[in-house]
């Protein structure tokens, strides 16, 4: 087995300097993620959980549900400690569970979108042409 030098490890930056105890296929593993971070500026970050505002989506849909009575209720509940669960339980007992999720999905969808175009790249929604595998 061949040498393996300075891949860091973790937060610590614990530095790996020998394959003793590795597996062939952790040891390429480290080797590809080596020559990626060696390549970084071939590489575009995507955005993280910390670039999406997940409360920003909630509120948002709140604010969407035509019911005044149901949004007023879900305003209320996403203000505070304990909010995402909450909303949560609140979107179950209204059974809306699904109009979240669609609103949710769609959301994602369009930071995507964002990020693709911000990037250059053009966005096509190709799946209805796709055929369908079983």
């Amino acid at each position: 087995m061949e040498e393996f030098d300075e891949i860091e490890e973790g937060d610590d930056n614990e530095i790996i300097s020998d394959t003793d105890g590795y597996s062939d296929l952790e040891i390429e593993f480290f080797q590809d993620v080596k020559n990626v971070l060696a390549m970084d500026d071939d590489y575009l970050k995507l955005p993280s959980k910390f670039d999406i505002d997940e409360y920003e989506i909630m509120e948002r849909f709140c604010l969407s549900i035509s019911d005044e009575k149901i949004s007023d209720v879900l305003l209320g509940k996403i203000r505070g400690s304990g909010a995402f669960r909450r909303f949560k339980d609140t979107i179950y007992r209204y059974r809306i569970e699904e109009d979240w999720f669609r609103f949710r999905d769609e959301a994602y969808k369009e930071i995507a979108v964002s990020w693709l175009e911000s990037h250059g790249f053009a966005y096509t929604n190709d799946i209805n042409g796709r055929e369908k595998s079983d």
